[in-house]
């Protein structure tokens, strides 16, 4: 089971750490760049989309629209096979050299001719197929789009990787620019279905010239079949997942169009369109920003999963919207915009819509399974929903264009399931995480469709015209989406905010005080305590004192400079308020002159005076429970300060723990209280532990566990390894038993992370002292998670230390990836929801309840639930089973009390 190295652990040095960051800050600037640009783009394009569709629409037919359909649907499946996505393993690699890029550019452009020469030689038999003669000249026209998407293969992989998204955008914003005149140009002159042939084609072609003209690698005359065999083990997965995402986006329009005709295909693709603007316009953009950024992270774990679920929550929060607002304006928005002709549009809006609002859930899986490698996962899991959604085409187009997109709708939701289900297994995220990133904004979208459609049955009763009814309803969906964000989740508004108003500089103009205050305190979704072991993991805010804490000194000012403008030392809640000697060590030996060194000096001289008085008291408890005979263990508390950080005034703290025999609890509690420390009502609450204080406002808890859910393994007592392998530390004139290095780190994982309101910091600070000044025994360690049941707790712990922007031991890293490959029990796995918070916020009955659960593990439930009033009974101190109901309301009477 050995996790360890040879060689002792040592941390991360300096310099690395320091590399770290500025890579982690230059990422995060080109990611934000690549948003503003495509922002930019959005804000370009869509008016020009926009203003182009409703002109075609007037201008055009939907006989029109679905012979363009009719011919695209052939076209876009040949430009998928011009690279055969040899472009994305160019962007996927970490090092790429001129063979991988002659190479790639060579192979393109060769098939893509191939791939033309097919298309023209198909194209009758695809006018057959959809009945329609005239198709054929269009799918021969439009295979001249080939090779021209085939020329920008490896320029846009390269500009890519470099993250160049100003030239990328540009030619894109030209391109369309381009494509509209012809487009409008074509259809004012008649053209009829040439006019969307035109935009195609004169977009592809003004942005393959500005793509060359932004990207200095030419091609050399260079090709190796060595390596064009290397890179299309990537590129052939990727490009059966496009393929296959290609026939589950485009099944519909071949069934419409074989069995409906070309009217309701152009009805169709109107629809789809309109629906989908939100999709293309949002999550693409979001998309392919984020997909290398999470390439070049695929070797930091934690680091992704935060920028991926960052990424779902942005992305969701604008799409869900989107399509809400598309559902509930569509009676006006077709008449408006495009006419009567186009009436049957509006259900057809309606439905795809629903299935869009499931699919702002799934938008980023398919980027971190491709940013990570995982493409034989995406190739599955390509294929499973490609089958699903096409069957349900089928089964749908009997009913017309209304069955295909209620068709849709409905298979969408299971579909989201197994596409999360099966993404976050592959790369070992949380499923729930993954659901709640997007799906708790869900609520509140809705609400605010709720509203602007009662808005609209009102305006139709008055008899308002539908123009007037469409702007009124988007506004008031907008309006309210946004009030409800500012009040019921304000974290998505700060997260949206923080991300988007570097590069739109009037999102991040001042709100109003109340406002703005508010989303200040609010930080972002994942930050917020909830339910769950989420609870004692670190704000934003704290990780950023974490890294002024324990970071090196020029990270730790880099940090300290980088504090928002509102961080006031009077504002911080106790967790934080714990890491301010830690960061006056620091900022002292990296500025000196800093104008906030004086507190903080203060703040770490009052800690190390109070230490000091503690310490005292911790000699006369040992005194005295040694003089009654009594074993004592002395857990955290100011020996962890002399210990393992070296100074007594860098851990702050009012409390000393204390581990004695279950047996010797009351008369050592009976021995300190003629010493003056006396308990308080409620003191009692946690099981295993007593909380009594003294005049001074300390606190001494004595413990007769480390935690109620350490449970021993057979006859043994749980804490028997910790005594055995304590160690003497002298406090004073006194000598005192405390555990050895890797039972404190064991500890501090064990008991420190559990839920709170606030989340804490000392858990943390203390593990990784004990990390930075100890040697540890790693299978010691680990073994002492199996044995009493904690594996999923330090698993978790673990995680969270190595999400932290500081320094660690490389046999963290590995301690944990063994323990995420051990495959938790059921009962385990309930046990620690129980334990941690994760189904119930602390208390007294979940934690009763965990400790039943797992004391009970190979038992079947039947016999857990029988067993459950005998162990209330025995936990609450309660004679009688009859009398659980009153126990359990005087507990809950109590527990009110004390909030």
């Amino acid at each position: 089971m050995s996790v360890s190295e040879p060689n002792p652990a040592v941390s991360v040095a300096s310099g690395d750490a320091a590399d770290a960051v500025a890579t982690s800050a230059s990422m995060s600037s080109a990611v934000l760049t690549g948003l503003g640009w495509k922002v930019a783009t959005v804000l370009v394009s869509d008016v020009t989309r926009i203003g182009v569709a409703v002109v075609l629409a007037r201008l055009l037919t939907p006989t029109d629209y679905g012979m363009a359909g009719m011919a695209f649907i052939f076209s876009g499946l040949a430009t998928i096979f011009s690279d055969l996505a040899l472009g994305g393993a160019l962007v996927q690699r970490r090092e790429i050299s001129e063979d991988d890029r002659s190479t790639v550019f060579w192979a393109a452009l060769a098939f893509s001719f191939v791939v033309a020469g097919i298309c023209i030689a198909l194209s009758p038999f695809v006018a057959e197929f959809f009945g329609r003669k005239e198709v054929e000249k269009l799918v021969i026209v439009l295979s001249l789009s080939v090779p021209l998407s085939a020329l920008t293969t490896t320029q846009v992989a390269l500009l890519t990787r470099r993250l160049a998204y100003r030239s990328l955008e540009i030619r894109q914003m030209a391109g369309i620019l381009a494509g509209a005149v012809a487009a409008l140009t074509f259809a004012a002159a008649g053209f009829g279905p040439w006019a969307i042939v035109a935009n195609s084609l004169v977009a592809s072609a003004v942005s393959t010239l500005l793509v060359w003209r932004f990207s200095t690698w030419r091609p050399r005359f260079v090709f190796s079949f060595e390596r064009l065999r290397d890179l299309s083990g990537f590129g052939l997965r990727l490009f059966g997942i496009r393929l296959m995402n290609y026939a589950s986006l485009n099944a519909d329009n071949t069934l419409v169009g074989r069995f409906a005709g070309a009217s309701a295909l152009g009805v169709y693709s109107l629809a789809y369109n309109v629906m989908f603007t939100p999709l293309i316009r949002i999550a693409n953009p979001i998309s392919s920003v984020v997909y290398p950024a999470l390439a070049r992270m695929q070797d930091d774990l934690p680091r992704m999963r935060r920028a991926w679920l960052r990424s779902k929550r942005l992305s969701a929060s604008l799409l869900a919207p989107a399509f809400l607002i598309a559902l509930v304006s569509a009676p006006d928005l077709v008449p408006v915009l495009f006419g009567e002709k186009w009436h049957a549009a509006v259900p057809v809006i309606q439905l795809l819509a629903v299935a869009g609002v499931a699919h702002s859930l799934v938008t980023l899986n398919w980027t971190v399974l491709q940013g990570t490698g995982r493409m034989k996962v995406a190739f599955r899991l390509g294929l499973l929903v490609s089958a699903l959604t096409v069957a349900s085409f089928a089964i749908g187009v009997h009913w017309g264009v209304v069955g295909v997109a209620a068709a849709y709708a409905s298979i969408k939701l299971p579909v989201v399931l197994i596409d999360t289900y099966v993404t976050t297994r592959a790369v070992r995220f949380s499923f729930r995480e993954a659901l709640l990133a997007g799906g708790s904004i869900l609520p509140h979208a809705l609400l605010a469709a709720a509203g602007a459609w009662a808005m609209r049955i009102a305006l139709s009763d008055l008899g308002a015209p539908p123009v007037v009814r469409l702007l009124v309803v988007v506004a008031t969906a907008c309006l309210l989406y946004a009030a409800l964000l500012i009040v019921a989740a304000p974290g998505y508004v700060a997260d949206a905010r923080e991300v988007l108003g570097q590069r739109i500089r009037w999102l991040a103009r001042p709100l109003p005080g109340p406002i703005e205050r508010h989303l200040a305190r609010a930080g972002t979704p994942e930050d917020r305590p909830r339910s769950g072991w989420h609870g004692y993991r670190p704000t934003a805010l704290q990780r950023q004192l974490l890294q002024i804490a324990l970071g090196d000194p020029d990270t730790a000012m880099q940090a300290w400079r980088s504090l928002p403008e509102m961080f006031s030392l009077d504002d911080l809640e106790p967790g934080s308020f714990e890491l301010m000697p830690l960061m006056y060590r620091n900022l002292a030996a990296a500025q000196p002159e800093d104008p906030e060194l004086p507190r903080l000096k203060g703040i770490y001289r009052r800690s190390w005076v109070k230490n000091n008085l503690l310490l005292g008291r911790t000699s006369e408890i040992a005194e005295t429970l040694r003089d009654a005979g009594i074993p004592t263990l002395f857990l955290e508390g100011p020996t962890y300060a002399a210990r393992f950080y070296g100074d007594l005034g860098l851990r702050p703290t009012s409390s000393v723990h204390l581990l004695v025999p279950a047996s010797a609890v009351d008369r050592a509690a009976v021995r300190l209280a003629r010493r003056g420390w006396t308990p308080r009502p409620g003191s009692g609450a946690y099981p295993g532990w007593r909380l009594l204080f003294d005049r001074g406002g300390n606190i001494c808890v004595l413990r007769s566990s480390v935690a109620f859910d350490y449970l021993a393994a057979g006859d043994v007592p749980a804490e028997e390894a910790l005594w055995s392998a304590a160690e003497r530390q002298p406090v004073g004139d006194t000598e005192v038993l405390v555990p050895g290095p890797t039972d404190a780190l064991l500890t501090a994982c064990v008991a420190g992370a559990r839920y709170g309101p606030l989340p804490p910091t000392q858990w943390l600070t203390d593990a990784v002292m004990i990390l930075r000044t100890a040697e540890l025994d790693w299978d010691r360690l680990i073994d002492l998670a199996v044995t009493h049941r904690q594996h999923l707790r330090l698993r978790h712990a673990l995680g969270c230390l190595l999400e932290l922007p500081v320094p660690l031991p490389e046999q963290v890293a590995y301690a944990h990836a063994w323990l995420a490959q051990r495959r938790p029990s059921r009962r385990d796995r309930l046990a620690f929801a129980l334990s941690s918070g994760r189904l119930a916020r602390r208390g007294g009955l979940p934690h009763a309840l965990a400790e039943l659960v797992a004391a009970t593990a190979g038992e079947s439930l039947v016999r857990t639930t029988a067993r459950l009033p005998g162990h209330l009974c025995n936990r609450w101190s309660v004679e009688h089973r009859w009398q659980l109901p009153l126990a359990a309301g005087r507990r809950m009477f109590d527990a009110a009390r004390r909030a």
